[in-house]
């Protein structure tokens, strides 16, 4: 009788230590799985980013000459004088060239706000706000935050210093507003804001990031409202 006690409290104690050796492999085959998950959303972040590049780059591939055109080229003095007068229509792509030729010291444009800025031109209707804009970024801004202050230059309806939760929280969304500036990948989440509307002509969004290592405020993008999960 004795033995066959000692037999079941043997056989119970390798019972036990196998469902503890399960339970800890179970954890271990949970652990892995959620690794998996992790790494299948990261390598679909990654895709979605690699997308983002490869459009930038077909665009400006594809438009090559017109691109570096647009990029190299500077606003001359007829052409300011034209501007100033009123006699030579602004578009978005010559707002940036202004203040980017005028004040080379505090602004650059990012590789991809010259593509967004060329693919708005023939729509957006406001460039003078869009240059009062600039002037207040490039001038006034641009001086408190070289000092590491950010002064209130702009009205609520003229600036966002972020992004709502559900857009940062959205892969794609998130994805969209990340720019590029000489190789480097940029988030960027501060922007300035020209209208609130479906209307194209009279809405624009101008996304800036300032660079310590630069010394200047980088635009990333100036175009036309980028997605929002309640109107893509």
């Amino acid at each position: 009788m004795s033995d066959t006690s000692s037999n079941t409290k043997a056989l119970k104690s390798q019972i036990n230590k196998l469902k503890k050796d399960l339970n800890s492999k179970d954890k271990e085959i949970l652990a892995l799985f959620n690794a998996n998950i992790i790494l299948d959303e990261r390598i679909d972040e990654l895709e979605k980013e690699n997308q983002s590049i490869a459009l930038v780059a077909s665009k400006i591939i594809n438009n090559d000459e017109k691109y570096q055109e647009i990029s190299k080229s500077k606003i001359d003095r007829q052409q300011l004088m034209q501007i100033l007068g009123g006699t030579k229509r602004l578009n978005v792509t010559m707002c940036l060239q202004l203040v980017r030729d005028l004040l080379p010291e505090r602004i650059d444009v990012a590789e991809t706000a010259w593509v967004s800025a060329e693919e708005h031109d023939d729509v957006f209707s406001k460039c003078n706000e869009l240059l009062n804009l600039l002037a207040r970024l490039s001038v006034d801004y641009f001086e408190e935050v070289q000092k590491g202050k950010e002064g209130k230059f702009f009205t609520t309806s003229e600036f966002a210093g972020a992004e709502s939760r559900t857009t940062n929280n959205n892969k794609d969304l998130s994805t969209e507003r990340i720019f590029y500036y000489k190789g480097r990948r940029m988030p960027m989440s501060r922007h300035l804001k020209i209208g609130n509307s479906l209307d194209s002509s009279k809405t624009l969004r101008l996304y800036y990031q300032w660079s310590a290592s630069d010394g200047k405020i980088i635009i990333g993008y100036c175009g036309k409202h980028l997605s929002l999960l309640d109107k893509r």
